[in-house]
Parts: C-alpha cells; structure tokens; sequence
C-alpha cells in the first residue's frame, strides 16, 4: 500500500490535487506509525488511510490517478493488516461496505474513468479474484 501512496504522492505535485497530496501523506504517515503493540484496528485503517486517498484520486477522473486507485484498492484487500478475524456489529466498518462506500460517489456520478459500470466492474473483479487469492 505504501508504494501505491508514494506514487500518487508523486502524481499529484501540482496544487489541483493538493487534497489527494495531503490525503495520501496522512495515509503514508499513519501507516509508518503504526507500532506492534499500538496498532489501529484494521477497520480504522481502512477508513483513516486508504480509503480516503483512493476515493479521492477515483473522483479525480485523471486516468493515472483513477489507475492508481484501483492498484491500491487491489492493494489493500491483499494487505493482511487491513484484515481482521472478526468483524465488528457495525456493518458499516466490514471491508466490503468499507470499500463499497469510497468507490460509490464516483461511480454514481460516472466519474471514473470508462464510466461508472466499467469501474464497478473493475473493482469488483478485482475483489473477487483477491478473495479467492
């Protein structure tokens, strides 16, 4: 995941994307602080530093940026620390509500590069081959 964040920190230079910018350093940073025995739940994670970055880089509608994304979406369901034995009561904090939400906006409003059915089905390619990985 980190590698896919310094790229969009690369990617995103310029101060039309200087939100994405500060997103992806406060991902970068928050995942590099994480200590063995002080570590965030994997949902915290997931909204607090993924997520966040790659939804805003999808509703960029810069290809690069979107390509990005979809790397790091593939990313995180493969990265174990963004994973739990449990899931807690609150489905909204599950990885596939989680991951659901961050790529809704852009794809009801048909941001995402390819329009919004060729994303989703994309992504959700993408979840399911890494489920079975």
């Amino acid at each position: 995941m980190e590698e896919v964040l310094e790229q969009l920190i690369r990617e995103t230079s310029s101060n039309k994307y200087g939100q994405i910018r500060q997103a992806c350093i406060e991902a970068r940073d928050l995942l590099e602080s994480q200590a063995a025995l002080l570590r965030s739940p994997p949902h915290e994670l997931r909204a607090n530093i993924a997520l966040k970055a790659m939804q805003l880089s999808l509703e960029s509608r810069q290809s690069k940026l979107v390509s990005l994304a979809v790397s790091g979406f593939s990313k995180l369901l493969r990265d174990t620390q963004f994973h739990s034995g449990y899931e807690e009561d609150d489905e909204t904090t599950w990885l596939p509500c989680q991951l659901l939400a961050s790529i809704q906006s852009a794809l009801s409003s048909r941001r995402v590069a390819g329009g919004a059915p060729k994303g989703m089905m994309l992504i959700f390619k993408i979840y399911e081959k890494e489920r079975k990985f």
